[in-house]
């Protein structure tokens, strides 16, 4: 059936995240929360959402801003951000050295001032092969009369002076990260309830996030299948006939439920459907509207919503009303349901 969401998730942060990231100072061009990736790390983003679209076991249809705050994996070109601004802090750092508990002084010879004592870092070392260069070219156009005008600033340097401005709004670069990502988050969501997609019924997954991995403890011990539909319900792109009838699935000739009461949608399936498929195991009385059933799927503050949010995600899969999962819930039901057996 797969590893969960979890390990899925650790697989493509520690794995394939990493070797993304490598040598990102040399391709990234530092992004705020209001802008869109550029160069090759916007097509490193599309890479991205791809993976978690798989972790997540999400449809292409769910919003990016939401499988990263369900695999809880900030946009990569923000995630970019803080490697580089990491990058940047290392070579500022000073250097161990034998001479001294950091590292020796190291002099900075210059025609206009009189030489100084810096710290050694990774800094001093480029600029200080920078300016022998600077200077070897300088005592050959002396003779042909050319004058050294002042160099306009590498795209390098550019880079590390905005990525310097970025880091600043957190003390921290992960700091930096999360205010940037939250920023981001927010933005993204007012354009898109002002936008055309306006009367798009709003999900638990839209509601405003915990920017903190709370949301992960909600896929523990869950296997492949029920994660993915865990996500499914949150974000609201899941095979019922509501979202098949909208973007005009074949063979799907109307969004409402068999009962003929309303659309077809996990909120009617839960709480209003005179006649489920299968009998609801949980106290319906303790969910009796959208409010109480987007608490349950977000876990709540105490271990009785996380059990209602696990129990609601067993019943749907064992249901039968999406077939997609006919297996996983066949698998289930022969390996035996660990909550059942307790």
């Amino acid at each position: 059936m797969g590893p969960g969401l979890i390990r899925a998730r650790e697989v493509y942060t520690k794995c394939i995240r990493s070797a993304i990231a490598f040598g990102a100072a040399s391709y990234h061009t530092p992004t705020q929360a209001e802008d869109k990736p550029k160069g090759i790390t916007a097509s490193l983003c599309k890479a991205q959402n791809r993976s978690l679209r798989i972790v997540a076991g999400a449809y292409r249809a769910a919003p990016t801003r939401s499988l990263e705050t369900e695999t809880w994996v900030p946009p990569l070109d923000l995630y970019l951000n803080k490697r580089l601004a990491d990058f940047e802090a290392r070579l500022a750092a000073p250097l161990p050295g034998p001479h001294s508990a950091n590292n020796p002084p190291t002099r900075t010879p210059s025609t206009n001032s009189p030489s100084t004592s810096i710290p050694k870092t990774g800094n001093t070392i480029v600029q200080q092969a920078c300016s022998r260069l600077a200077r070897r070219f300088q005592r050959r156009r002396r003779g042909r009369g050319r004058v050294q005008r002042p160099q306009k600033p590498t795209a390098v340097e550019i880079a590390a002076i905005n990525v310097e401005a970025w880091a600043s709004q957190g003390k921290t670069t992960k700091e930096a990260l999360e205010v940037s990502w939250e920023a981001r988050w927010k933005r993204n969501y007012a354009a898109r309830k002002q936008g055309a997609r306006s009367s798009r019924v709003v999900q638990p997954a839209d509601e405003r996030p915990i920017f903190a991995d709370k949301i992960l403890k909600l896929h523990k011990n869950l296997t492949k299948a029920e994660s993915s539909l865990l996500v499914q319900m949150r974000t609201g792109v899941i095979g019922l006939k509501a979202l098949l009838f909208r973007i005009g699935t074949r063979g799907v000739a109307t969004p409402y439920c068999a009962c003929g009461t309303g659309k077809e949608t996990v909120e009617h399936l839960v709480i209003w459907c005179p006649s489920p498929l299968v009998p609801r195991p949980w106290n319906t009385a303790g969910i009796r509207s959208k409010r109480d059933l987007h608490k349950a799927l977000h876990g709540g503050e105490n271990g009785n919503d996380m059990l209602q949010a696990r129990a609601i995600v067993g019943w749907l899969l064992r249901s039968g009303i999406l077939p997609e999962y006919r297996l996983a819930a066949k698998l289930q039901l022969e390996l035996g349901d660990p909550e059942d057996q307790g």
